[in-house]
């Protein structure tokens, strides 16, 4: 990838500078990993072992922070390298370096990831970059078996008894599917009384372009309700993916409230993939 900043390096240079560890990793090096080459690419997955941790860490948290700046960049096949990495803390950053990939051939890593990974900041963050696949079979973009697949896997981990966080990022994932449960979901998680669950319910609100799942009754009201009031500032990741969404309300704070019946797609009248592509109109 060109780049002002950027100057051309040899492999043998990036492996000097990845496993110096006296000093800092020069920035302008960080563009190598973009559209790396596929034999760098293997050269690099044999020495990433031998980097120092916290070095694997920043370079994956460095890349994600460029490619949110700069959408040209591409470190996708880094990213996928570094799913296998030992450490949680990298696999997660790795799903995040991922959050522009649309490759369908991604999900089912990360269903495994989001079921199988020991740790649960891993499976978390797996949940959470299966939401594009959602939205992009609520579109019909990828293939209905793939969509089902990302689906049910969301449901059965969002019901099922893993770790609260890992449960609430399903449900988040879920809030572009127009599945008849997922309404049930979000009331369900809106009137936990539990501020997490709350946030999780806005959230997923938020993502779903059918005005009946937007609208609690009294939440105009909330303005001086300081309870349960959040400021919601999405990621650059999250306002890119949300940025198709004109129906997505302003969301500086909610009263809790009773809810309205939230009306699924086939309530309304809408076609079955109507949520999503009302976004696009």
């Amino acid at each position: 990838m060109d780049s002002p900043n950027q100057k051309e390096f040899t492999f043998d240079e990036i492996k000097a500078a990845l496993l110096d560890n006296a000093a800092p990793f020069p920035a302008q090096m960080v563009y190598f990993f973009s559209d790396i080459s596929a034999k760098d690419l293997r050269s690099l997955k044999e020495v990433w072992p031998q980097i120092w941790l916290d070095r694997r860490r920043g370079l994956l948290e460095d890349m994600e922070t460029m490619s949110e700046a700069d959408t040209l960049l591409f470190f996708d096949n880094v990213a996928l390298m570094a799913l296998d990495d030992e450490d949680p803390v990298a696999r997660s950053t790795a799903i995040h370096l991922l959050w522009q990939s649309e490759e369908e051939k991604l999900a089912p890593r990360l269903l495994t990831l989001m079921v199988e990974d020991p740790n649960p900041i891993v499976r978390a963050a797996a949940a959470t970059g299966l939401g594009i696949f959602v939205y992009l079979g609520e579109l019909e973009e990828i293939s209905a078996e793939t969509f089902n697949q990302v689906e049910t896997g969301l449901i059965e981990v969002h019901r099922g008894s893993d770790e609260i966080l890992v449960r609430r990022r399903a449900l988040e994932a879920l809030g572009y599917a127009s599945h008849p449960d997922v309404p049930v979901f979000i009331q369900q998680a809106y009137e936990s009384n539990d501020e997490d669950w709350l946030q999780t319910a806005l959230f997923a609100m938020g993502r779903s372009c059918d005005q009946g799942a937007l609208c609690p009754d009294g939440a105009a009201e909330c303005l001086s309700t300081p309870t349960w009031s959040f400021a919601m500032k999405p990621s650059a990741r999250q306002a890119n993916l949300n940025s198709v969404q004109p129906a997505r309300p302003s969301l500086i704070c909610w009263k809790k409230a009773p809810m309205t019946t939230i009306s699924t797609s086939p309530q309304s009248g809408r076609s079955p993939r109507s949520a999503a592509r009302a976004c696009e109109t």
